[in-house]
């Protein structure tokens, strides 16, 4: 499906091209299910500029994050909210550290290695502020080849910064030592050359400093399955996660964008409330940046604002003709219907359509073709397979389209994959290795703690 031949997403492109930051948002109202994301990785793809989407909800952003893989064919950026403490002071802190990865990836990112940038977000992040990427910066250990450093130095450097010790770096934010060889797993961490826009900004590695006395003789990637070193790397600096400690060391996210970023909005009304809730139900609310003040903010860069129903107050207001595909969607606890009785139906009802049926995996694929041969000899002209997982699907009436997904027509109900990092531990030998307050269990008083 092309939605550069639907005309209103022609007259979005070009208004967005028209519009300079601070002339008043572009305003459009109509859209359903997945289609915002699909809009907006049309609109990466023709605008060819840094796009921020912002969603009311933490869910909704993942969604869309999910939404976009499919679409843009590649992977966005995802700015989290911090669920921490008041201070960045865990390196091992993972949204903590992806926040910073983004932080950090847009204050070194040019305007010409970010034109396919693509960040998935929520109003909440926003409210937060992030470290001034200069603090930073200038607070990271900086190291490079042949740089004259004591590895005491390194290692006093790390424990400071929330590091961990461990006798093999498996996870972000540990490190090891073994007597002239420092591995560090850092978080974040910045090298010549590379930007936000780059694969090696995205995939953090684990590094191995060779020490020849107090000379850096070597710095090299680690290969975490073999533990052997690879690559070599003249220079980087070790971000601190612990190097904003006061307000006036932060900022507010929007301030780091590109100034050809262009801000989508979903439902702007609601990611308003739900930023003002964010703020009321915070214990202390000090250094969050309120709705108002973001959103003054985000004029100063090209505004779209989407909405599912019309806006009467705004006649400059574009209107889609999409709608909802829930007429073809079985929802679970329903009268049960076959899998051939449900994909007969849909063929029936389809005759005249376009139909983009996307399936989560190759064997969803094959299984709904086998169906259709059963009955058909072969999938018609009109009805397409591809691969991928959305969330919801859409009818675009103007092109005659239908998009929906696998689980919905088959009543499956879709839960979202969350890939969580399983840190490894070391058993405990002996009552050595045991620290106050750890957790115990003993076979006759039960579990408590060791003092």
């Amino acid at each position: 499906m092309d939605l550069g031949n639907d005309k209103v997403v022609r007259q979005i492109v070009s208004r967005l091209k028209e519009t300079a930051g601070g002339a008043g948002p572009v305003k459009v109202d109509g859209t359903w299910g997945s289609f915002a994301p699909i809009l907006a990785a049309h609109l990466s793809r023709e605008l060819k500029r840094p796009i921020l989407y912002v969603s009311a909800h933490i869910d909704d952003a993942d969604n869309v994050a999910d939404d976009l893989v499919v679409f843009l064919g590649r992977t966005p950026e995802s700015f989290p909210v911090w669920e921490g403490q008041d201070k960045f002071n865990d390196a091992t802190d993972e949204i903590a550290a992806q926040r910073l990865r983004v932080a950090v990836g847009l204050g070194r990112g040019s305007p010409g290695d970010l034109g396919d940038l693509v960040i998935s977000t929520s109003i909440q992040a926003i409210n937060q502020p992030v470290p001034s990427v200069q603090v930073l910066e200038e607070g990271g250990l900086k190291l490079a080849v042949n740089e004259t450093i004591e590895p005491a130095l390194v290692v006093e450097w790390l424990f400071d910064a929330g590091f961990e010790r461990v006798e093999r770096v498996d996870m972000p934010g540990q490190f090891a030592q073994r007597g002239g060889i420092v591995d560090i797993f850092a978080p974040v961490t910045t090298e010549t050359g590379r930007t936000l826009g780059q694969t090696a900004v995205r995939d953090i590695g684990a590094v191995r400093l060779e020490f020849f006395g107090d000379t850096i003789e070597s710095i090299r990637r680690i290969n975490l399955d073999t533990q052997r070193s690879s690559e070599q790397i003249d220079s980087l600096n070790v971000i601190m996660p612990g190097g904003c400690e006061r307000l006036e060391q932060t900022e507010l996210f929007i301030n780091l964008l590109p100034a050809d970023t262009v801000i989508i909005l979903d439902e702007p009304i609601e990611v308003a409330e739900v930023s003002s809730v964010f703020l009321d139900r915070v214990d202390d609310p000090r250094g969050l940046y309120p709705f108002g003040a973001i959103y003054r903010a985000m004029q100063r860069f090209v505004l779209l604002e989407i909405s599912r129903f019309a806006d009467a107050s705004s006649p400059e207001t574009l209107h889609l003709d999409v709608s909802s595909a829930q007429h073809y969607e079985h929802k679970a606890g329903s009268m049960w219907k076959s899998s051939k009785a449900v994909i007969e139906e849909m063929l029936e009802q389809t005759e005249h359509k376009e139909v983009m049926l996307y399936c989560e995996n190759s064997a969803e694929v094959n299984r709904v073709t086998e169906i259709i041969r059963e009955t058909h000899g072969s999938p018609p002209d009109n009805f397409h397979l591809p691969v991928g997982f959305i969330h919801q699907g859409f009818i675009v009436n103007s092109l005659n389209t239908i998009v929906i997904s696998h689980h919905e027509i088959f009543g499956q109900y879709a839960v979202r994959r969350r890939i969580r990092a399983i840190r490894s531990v070391s058993p405990v030998e002996s009552l050595l290795d045991l620290q106050k307050n750890d957790y115990v269990v003993h076979i006759s008083y039960g579990i408590g703690k060791f003092k």
